[in-house]
C-alpha cells in the first residue's frame, strides 16, 4: 500500500466516524425537541381548557387582552401539531365577545 491508499482510507474513515457521530447528536436533539413539543402542546392546552372553564363555564368576563393572547397560544398550540382536543373549547371561545378593559 502507498501513501496515498492509506492517507484515503484513513479519510473515508474518519468521514464515516464523523457522519455516525453527527447522526448520534441529531437524534439526541430530536429527542429533545420533541419533548419540548410534547410540553408545550401540553401547556397551551391546559390554558385553553382553564380559560374555557373561566370564560364560557363561569361566564367571567374575558378581556380583549386575555382573548388576543389566548388566540395566539392557541395557533401555536395548533401550529405544533396539536389535535382537536383544544378545538372545541376554542370555537366556543371564539363565540363570546371580548370586552374592553379600561382601569
Amino acid at each position: 500500500m502507498d501513501v496515498t491508499q492509506i492517507l484515503t482510507t484513513l479519510s473515508i474513515s474518519a468521514l464515516t466516524a464523523l457522519a455516525g457521530f453527527l447522526a448520534g447528536l441529531l437524534t439526541k436533539f430530536t429527542k429533545r425537541e420533541k419533548a419540548r413539543i410534547i410540553i408545550e402542546k401540553a401547556s397551551a392546552r391546559a390554558h385553553v381548557k382553564a380559560a374555557y372553564q373561566k370564560y364560557v363555564v363561569e361566564k367571567h368576563k374575558l378581556t380583549i387582552a386575555a382573548y388576543d393572547e389566548l388566540l395566539e397560544e392557541y395557533e401555536a398550540y395548533r401550529l405544533l401539531g396539536g389535535n382537536g382536543t383544544a378545538k372545541a373549547y376554542m370555537e366556543e371561545i371564539m363565540e363570546l365577545r371580548p370586552y374592553l378593559v379600561t382601569d
